[in-house]
């Protein structure tokens, strides 16, 4: 489904090592988690007794649907009805001209020529890429292979929490604006391709894993050698769906791949279906996920003396089809995840390890999403051909 995530992933810096109340337990040198509590103006709590506590947990508020409008489709200049665009419907309402272009060549197929071959048809393109026409832009190469997961879900996810939907449709200086152009509107209002100053705005939990699943190397444990593919350990996504989602009622997105094929999703909620404790050696033994030869040393930390077996379903909010669903949804999906928390002499949790089936299907980053006091960073973006005080006010007028 989703985006290349390019700026996203330029922006993932290597935090300073883990070091949680001067201890050195470690979920991953690349994970600063003071800065996760300081983000949100909160204190992550690791008390295993505290987080079990939230056995279930939603947001406050539900995460909307919307399409990820593809980048093959060319981003919101896609003609959902089959008549106008949101951004041509902008252009006509407002009297701008060449925003089109500028969306494309932000998210939509004009981006691609720098990553993508050249085609004549799908069949000269990756299995998960198809042969996209630009000739109405009049451009060179004119046929050129987009992936089908490339998008601006980047966008959608957060706009989907952070933006009541619209309820009806609007009309502005005689143009109709419909339930879904309004929402491609707001999605593009929260385009970091498009406002830099909406990073001051998110923080990111773990990289992007650089590599398909396909060509992991694995260690004797089962897990990816590359530690990138590893930045989001069991016991901290525990930690904070408990704390943010279950304790705060607050929500963020998630690659709900762990690889290096993106699919941001909106994170709606989980239960916590069983909880089982077990021994070390049983615990060690979940991770040899090959054969006995494999069974020296352990993956856990070196404090861990309780190890607890979890199995927790998490929803995220689903993508639909603009062109057959034209109303505000909020469809979910869920996932089923298990892992082991490793509890130190006090209780704590000091690390997690993934098992089974989640190894390889689980989240991987988590990005946070908030606004300071002063709220949504409004701007004329692309050089004042799309301002979001615009969509702003008619969000606020489909709101009433």
């Amino acid at each position: 489904m989703k985006s290349l995530f390019i700026l996203l992933a330029s922006a993932l810096v290597a935090h300073a090592a883990f070091d949680f109340e001067n201890e050195a337990e470690a979920f991953s040198p690349y994970v600063n988690i003071q800065s996760i509590s300081d983000f949100y103006k909160l204190k992550l709590d690791f008390k295993y007794d505290s987080t079990i506590k939230y056995v279930s947990g939603a947001p406050a508020t539900s995460p909307w649907s919307s399409t990820y409008w593809p980048t093959f489709l060319d981003s919101t200049n896609f003609k959902w009805d089959g008549k106008s665009s949101a951004i041509e419907k902008y252009e006509k309402a407002f009297k701008v001209t060449g925003l089109k272009v500028a969306i494309s060549q932000a998210s939509g197929v004009l981006s691609q020529t720098l990553f993508s071959g050249q085609c004549k048809t799908n069949a000269n393109c990756k299995s998960d890429e198809v042969c996209v026409d630009r000739g109405s832009y009049n451009v060179s190469p004119r046929f050129v292979c987009i992936p089908t997961w490339f998008g601006v879900c980047h966008a959608w996810a957060p706009a989907s929490f952070m933006e009541a939907p619209p309820k009806r449709p609007v009309i502005a200086n005689g143009v109709r604006f419909e339930i879904n152009d309004l929402l491609a509107l707001t999605i593009q209002m929260y385009n970091w391709q498009l406002n830099s100053k909406l990073y001051d705005s998110l923080h990111v939990v773990g990289r992007v894993c650089p590599k398909f699943t396909s060509s992991f190397s694995f260690d004797k444990f089962g897990r990816p050698t590359d530690q990138t593919c590893r930045d989001m350990n069991a016991g901290l996504f525990h930690v904070i769906i408990t704390n943010i989602v279950g304790r705060e009622k607050k929500t963020f997105f998630f690659n709900r791949r762990m690889d290096r094929e993106i699919w941001n999703q909106p994170f709606a909620g989980y239960r916590i279906r069983s909880v089982s404790t077990l021994s070390a050696s049983y615990a060690r033994k979940l991770m040899v996920t090959r054969n006995d030869d494999y069974a020296e040393g352990s993956p856990f930390s070196p404090n861990a003396k309780t190890f607890k077996l979890v199995r927790t379903t998490i929803w995220y909010t689903e993508e639909n089809d603009p062109t057959k669903v034209k109303v505000v949804q909020s469809v979910t999906t869920p996932m089923e995840l298990q892992y082991i928390l490793e509890l130190d002499s006090a209780g704590k949790i000091v690390g997690g390890e993934w098992v089974g089936s989640s190894i390889l299907s689980r989240p991987g980053y988590v990005a946070l999403f908030n606004f300071g006091a002063e709220g949504y960073p409004h701007a004329n973006l692309l050089g004042g051909l799309f301002k979001t005080r615009l969509v702003k006010a008619l969000l606020d007028a489909s709101r009433k």
